[in-house]
This record gives C-alpha cells, structure tokens and sequence, in this order.
C-alpha cells in the first residue's frame, strides 16, 4: 500500500476521532440528556478514548446540567496532534524508501565495475 493512502488514513481516522470527542465535548457542555440514545451512545463510545486521560483535571459543573469536561479537551488535542505527526511520520518515510529504491536502481556499485578489473594501475 501506498505511504500516501495510508496517511490520509490516519488522517480520516484523526479526524473522526477529533470530531467524537468534540461533539461529546459540546453535548456536556449543552447538558444533553443521557436518555437520549445518541448521546448515551456517544458518551459510552469515547468513554474508551478518554480511559487513559480520566482524573487529570476535574469537569467543572456550570449550573445544574453543564459540564466542562477539560479530559475530554485535552485527549481530543493529545490524539490529534499523535495523529498528525504518525500521518507525517509515515509520509515522510515513504519518501526516504522511494530515494534508497532510487539509489539501487541508478547508483553503480563500483566494485561490479568490469573497467576497474581490466586496468589494474587504479
């Protein structure tokens, strides 16, 4: 598979990563009703990606039902700046193996070199 493709899948699964935790940033923040079921959803589905950052800062209550939920801000930055630089990463690696193919095909390996061999003053 292309360096390319699978960077811009990286990309897209930041991105959709980065727009879950956003949306359940937002729905906090609004004080969604959990019995609705796409929200319940959503909280059960990021509640995973939030696991590693849970209890590092605390999620201020702004009224009854609002809250600002900075774990989730801060995973959401964490995962997509880790995704932006794998994306980079795997892009820029593709480069370099596409200059050692290069290499191979278009460098001579003196050693190989029949004139060498034929002229034994060098």
């Amino acid at each position: 598979m292309n360096t390319k493709k699978i960077a811009k899948i990286i990309d897209i699964g930041t991105m959709v990563v980065g727009f879950l935790l956003g949306f359940r940033i937002i729905l906090k923040f609004l004080g969604a009703s959990t019995a609705a079921p796409f929200v319940k959803w959503l909280y059960e589905f990021t509640s995973g990606m939030l696991a590693p950052f849970n209890g590092i800062f605390p999620s201020p209550m702004l009224g009854r039902t609002s809250v600002v939920d900075i774990s989730a801000f801060f995973a959401m930055i964490v995962y997509l700046l880790l995704g932006y630089f794998i994306g980079e990463l795997v892009e820029s690696s593709g480069g370099t193996l596409k200059i050692r193919d290069w290499r191979k095909k278009n460098y001579k390996d003196i050693t190989k070199d029949d004139t060498l061999s034929q002229n034994p003053r060098v």
